[in-house]
């Protein structure tokens, strides 16, 4: 069995703000995704990527980050993960409000990130300035 579902997940995300408006004159857009494929009872993996272009105008909400490379649960992305549960709670999508207390296990990349002498997010994706678009 095959799952797909899609979330923008930070705070620079178009969904996220749901009001930004195109208003430098090229177009700009994005899309994320996510699949998850059920292989047995207590089996799954998951895999997803974004894609984005274009820039928004600061003054309506744009940033020069697209996206932040976070690699390990931050508290941003816990407090994301806990808005969406509640979210998806309220619509009765699922039906637990708060996710279990070890339904996140950081420990995996919190030591990956302590062995390399790495902090979160270990990157980030920069809008090209508008210069750099493709002209028509």
């Amino acid at each position: 069995m095959v799952h797909v579902s899609a979330i923008g997940a930070d705070e620079n995300s178009l969904s996220s703000y749901g009001q930004l408006q195109d208003n430098n004159g090229r177009p700009a857009g994005g899309a994320r995704w996510a699949l998850t494929l059920k292989l047995g009872e207590a089996n799954d993996v998951t895999g997803g990527g974004s894609i984005m272009y274009g820039t928004y105008d600061p003054a309506s909400g744009g940033s020069p980050i697209r996206d932040y490379l976070p690699y390990t649960f931050t508290p941003e992305t816990r407090e994301l993960i806990s808005r969406a549960a509640a979210f998806l709670y309220s619509i009765k999508s699922i039906n637990v409000e708060k996710l279990r207390a070890d339904a996140i296990e950081p420990q995996w990349t919190e030591q990956i990130l302590k062995e390399r002498g790495l902090k979160a997010p270990i990157g980030e994706v920069k809008a090209l300035p508008d210069a750099q678009a493709p002209k028509e």
